[in-house]
């Protein structure tokens, strides 16, 4: 009997392996029943909002900017960038997926700090490296400053003590005004950091190869690309070590989302368009979101127009880089209601497209602003229905934020201006729950759910994800 009893149990765990093998395989193409529809593919979630801080700084244009503010470097490790109540700009941390956060970290001292943004090197294609670029600008010296986050170590130190002048030694100067200037930092393939400024008096990108914790680290990446005008730019890397400049003029050509390309060497001699005709709202503006696919460095955009009086068919658009060209398709969205602000992120796993965006019920009234999003497929040829508001009450929101990419789950971040609060909430967990490999050393073998064409060849161990 105690035989038939092993034998059974053998039986079962054997019948069990195979039906959690064949979930991974054809879960994607059909129906599943409970518990197993959940291994086929990211989690939806639409939990409770979660308070990042509470005292962030009360002008709600330093919540406004033109780069990233939210990492996730895993499912369950993240940080929000921002300005605090004080004026200086620094970081939360979260180590439970953004239910819980820890106290603001200063990143930049100084009570004049504003504009900060960031990029996650693993967000840089065939980057493994974890740190985090952070550039700021200061109203007082008028100059945009540079740190980084080494975030691989327990203490999650800064490479300076105190942030570093990215602008004076290649003499760069400006007039620097809050709500009105924004700064944007990447990092190449090569593995150069760049950082970009518009200013009406002096436009530049600078870049640091070595010694970037210097500010003789920091030159001018050949003659500025930007016109001297307070427009929004925003950098993202492109294969080869090559960088790409996105700017929304406001001034000389208005309306006008266009680009150039820098070689190495040299910035190309003529803007090319994206979008001729992308009227902007000025009092909620930037208005625009960039990712870039770790799998094939093209580029996926999201940009707010026709929204210069909210309520009158607003629209948000996108656009994809194909290595050589820009595309755009038919807007994901003509609303009646007031959009004031987007951003998108990239499933790093199949660059399946969120698109996360505020917008006010009734137009006229800014403090009915919610928080929505969309979701789509790469080709984002057509996208999913409204899902949301993911925030608790409405308000007057400025600065909706996703991670730059994402490999294990989908951020959003945004500013309450009512309340002076910074809140987040969890729009979708990617990871899968269940991970298969091998235990052998002559093999080594990761199944994620919708994997196919895989070959495990030895025994295989089911264990839960413990990655954090």
């Amino acid at each position: 009997m105690k035989y038939g009893t092993r034998n059974m149990l053998a039986a079962g765990r054997f019948c069990l392996s195979l039906l959690v093998m064949f979930v991974l395989v054809f879960g994607d193409i059909i129906s599943l029943p409970a518990p197993f529809d959940h291994l086929t593919g990211p989690t939806i979630v639409e939990a409770a909002q979660s308070t990042i801080d509470a005292t962030t700084h009360a002008t709600p244009t330093s919540h406004i900017a033109a780069g990233p503010q939210t990492v996730f470097i895993s499912d369950l490790v993240g940080y929000k960038f921002y300005r605090d109540s004080t004026g200086v700009c620094g970081y939360a941390r979260t180590a439970d997926g953004g239910i819980n956060w820890g106290n603001f970290v200063t990143t930049d001292s100084k009570t004049t700090c504003f504009s900060i943004s960031v990029w996650y090197d693993g967000w840089t294609p065939g980057s493994t490296s974890t740190q985090i670029q952070i550039a700021t600008l200061d109203t007082l010296s008028n100059q945009a400053w540079y740190n980084a986050l080494n975030t691989n170590t327990a203490s999650n130190t800064l490479i300076a003590s105190t942030s570093i002048n990215a602008a004076s030694n290649s003499g760069q100067t400006g007039t620097l005004l809050l709500g009105s200037n924004y700064t944007t930092i990447t990092k190449s393939t090569d593995g150069t950091v760049y950082i970009a400024v518009d200013d009406n008096t002096d436009s530049y990108v600078v870049e640091c190869t070595t010694n970037c914790n210097l500010t003789t680290g920091w030159i001018a990446a050949g003659v500025a690309p930007q016109p001297f005008q307070p427009n929004f730019s925003t950098l993202v890397p492109l294969s080869g070590g090559n960088i790409m400049i996105i700017n929304r003029d406001i001034t000389s050509v208005p309306n006008t989302v266009r680009y150039k390309i820098w070689n190495n060497t040299i910035w190309s001699a003529a803007w090319t368009s994206i979008d001729p005709n992308a009227p902007l709202n000025t009092t909620y503006d930037v208005g625009f979101s960039v990712a870039v696919s770790s799998s094939t460095n093209q580029v996926y955009m999201a940009y707010v127009a026709d929204n210069v009086t909210l309520g009158t068919d607003d629209d948000v658009r996108v656009g994809k880089y194909n290595g050589t060209n820009w595309s755009t398709s038919t807007p994901v969205l003509n609303d009646a209601k007031g959009l004031t602000d987007v951003a998108l992120t990239l499933d790093q796993n199949n660059d399946d497209v969120y698109i996360a965006y505020t917008g006010a019920t009734t137009p006229a009234t800014v403090t009915t602003q919610n928080v929505y999003y969309r979701t789509s497929t790469s080709s984002m040829s057509s996208f999913t229905a409204e899902k949301g508001p993911i925030n608790t009450t409405p308000s007057d929101m400025y600065g909706v934020f996703l991670n730059g990419t994402a490999r294990d789950r989908v951020y959003a971040t945004w500013h309450d201006n009512t309340l002076d609060d910074i809140y987040g909430d969890t729009i979708a967990d990617i990871a899968p729950g269940i991970k298969l490999s091998t235990t052998t050393t002559s093999q080594t073998a990761t199944v994620r759910a919708s994997t196919t064409g895989f070959y495990i060849g030895t025994p295989f161990m089911i264990r839960e994800n413990t990655r954090a």
